[in-house]
């Protein structure tokens, strides 16, 4: 129980700073609205494959001293350019949880 709730805190931990809530984000490619909820597969369909993916990885130990990682989600990077700020899209398994804002594009 400790460990499962070691996982959780550190999530929200990973996921909550400086996040803002995924209801204000459209895609500058067409204009449709991502939203919290959201699955992988649906924000790929709106928006197209991210710039980068990178895996939240989060590991504790019990009592007795195992020691174990966990994959629990994904940060996706959109970057549309230089005159777009890059969107940071998080994912607790396959739902998007939060974005936030980055800066301007390449």
């Amino acid at each position: 129980m400790r460990l499962r709730c070691f996982f959780v805190v550190t999530f929200v931990a990973l996921c909550g700073q400086g996040f803002a809530r995924a209801d204000g984000f459209r895609c500058p490619k067409n204009d449709r609205l991502i939203s919290d909820g959201d699955s992988m597969k649906k924000v790929i369909a709106k928006c197209g494959p991210p710039a980068t993916r990178e895996d939240l990885i989060t590991s504790g130990c019990t009592e007795d001293g195992v020691c174990q990682s966990y994959k629990i989600g994904e940060l996706w990077t959109y970057d549309f350019g230089h005159y777009y700020l890059t969107e940071i899209l998080s994912f607790h398994g396959q739902t998007l949880v939060k974005v936030k804002e980055g800066s301007y594009g390449k």
